[in-house]
């Protein structure tokens, strides 16, 4: 009874880690994943049983296993982790046997054996709900913020504090209910301590992130900044000009030269088009986006084309906006650069809850992925594969959806595609 009670609680810690701290998918195929599992699990509670003791290297062979067929990730990151993971829950594990047993003292209760147990799994378990929910406010994936070198710290500190914490105990076994109290009181703050930590490796990765991300921006405002003041150049001189282009139109029509001046207009007419912005999609700040990046592809023999616009009412971000866009763009830019064919189509609708945004261009290469997500399209993966995190988060922002595909034509050109689907109602912005 005993063993499947605690194999059972044991799953139940290591899915709580991967699934809601570190937030990694579960295989395509729950049903026969689950079932896997149940039938590995019950082959090692047979053997614990036969055995009559947990052995560790056959519980890290079941635990191990059991994580890689739920799981959905990189193998060798996999087995690392659960053998991290399966250390630092067992020093926790010892701490909350210290907790049951001084809560034993204090009512009075003689040794309980294997009850003891698991209810220290289960005060582990708890422990692990509470720092979820206190870290993370119930967002997936906020341990996976957390360094190697936290998780370390994380662990040593766990390991010496239940240590001492199990020595001491042993040796006030025959104190009083003061002590006892007190002892606990103790145990407690080592357990806020911990929490206290993680938020802290949390806090310090979530800010070299904003301050990579500021990094980011900071370079694409000067490059719009750049942008901006050139067409205002070009305007300039155009109104600087404006003064001999009506003379010269006033000498043409006292000479009576109808053809000559039809033929000038046409050339200030299509200088003036040249001057204003050639896309607008209801958004300011997307239109110098758009506009500088359209700039960006003329110079380089890039054919841009964008298609759509989007809402008048937008719940999204003008940050978010920001973001979407100059990673989409950028990526597309230094993608279709490469190519013989160099052509960028963006496409942008929209109904009543929903903005699409569909951007396809050619690329030479492979894509560059790891553990079925796309890093980038380049080799080197500096602000790119930063930024294509940054447009998966600011997707999942707005309960939107991003898939992307490759089309291989049979010529020496592909065409990337990447679709985008984003809530434009406010309540969901603002959950």
């Amino acid at each position: 009874m005993y063993f499947g009670v605690n194999a059972v609680l044991e799953l139940l810690k290591f899915y709580l880690i991967y699934s809601f701290g570190l937030n990694l998918k579960m295989r395509e195929k729950k049903g026969v994943s689950v079932l896997f599992v149940l039938t590995l699990t019950i082959i090692y509670i047979v053997y614990c049983n036969y055995a009559a003791h947990i052995s560790f290297p056959v519980y890290m062979i079941w635990i191990g296993l059991a994580t890689l067929i739920l799981f959905k990730y990189n193998i060798k990151w996999l087995l690392f982790s659960v053998m991290g993971m399966a250390c630092l829950l067992g020093t926790i594990d010892i701490l909350s046997m210290v907790c049951v047993e001084i809560a034993g003292a204090i009512l009075g209760c003689s040794y309980m054996g294997d009850v003891e147990k698991i209810l220290a799994s289960v005060l582990t378990i708890v422990f692990l709900i509470i720092a979820y929910l206190g870290i993370g406010k119930g967002e997936k994936g906020v341990f996976k913020n957390i360094g190697y070198k936290y998780m370390l710290q994380i662990f040593l500190i766990a390991f010496l504090n239940s240590t001492i914490f199990a020595l001491i105990w042993n040796s006030l076994l025959s104190g009083g209910n003061k002590i006892y109290a007190i002892f606990l009181i103790v145990v407690a703050s080592v357990y806020f301590q911990l929490i206290a930590l993680v938020k802290l490796a949390v806090s310090n990765r979530e800010l070299q992130k904003k301050d990579k991300q500021n990094q980011y921006f900071m370079k694409v405002q000067e490059e719009q900044y750049a942008y901006l003041k050139a067409a205002e150049n070009e305007t300039r001189k155009f109104r600087h000009d404006m003064a001999n282009h009506i003379s010269v139109l006033d000498g043409m029509c006292k000479q009576n030269a109808i053809e000559d001046i039809q033929i000038y207009i046409e050339q200030i007419w299509g200088k003036m088009q040249g001057l204003k912005p050639e896309y607008q999609v209801n958004h300011s700040v997307v239109n110098v986006i758009l506009n500088r990046y359209a700039y960006q592809f003329k110079q380089q023999g890039i054919s841009f084309v964008v298609e759509g616009k989007l809402p008048l009412r937008c719940e999204v971000a003008t940050y978010d906006f920001c973001t979407l866009f100059s990673n989409i763009l950028q990526n597309a830019y230094e993608a279709a650069a490469e190519c013989e064919v160099k052509e960028v189509l963006l496409q942008l609708k929209f109904d009543d809850d929903y903005i699409y945004i569909r951007a396809e261009n050619t690329y030479q290469g492979n894509l560059n992925e790891k553990d079925g997500e796309l890093l980038s399209l380049k080799n080197d993966l500096g602000y790119h594969g930063f930024g294509m995190s940054n447009i998966k988060d600011c997707v999942l922002n707005y309960n939107g959806e991003m898939i992307y595909k490759t089309v291989d034509e049979g010529a020496k050109e592909k065409r990337f595609l990447l679709k985008i689907m984003l809530c434009n109602k406010k309540a969901a912005c603002e959950k």
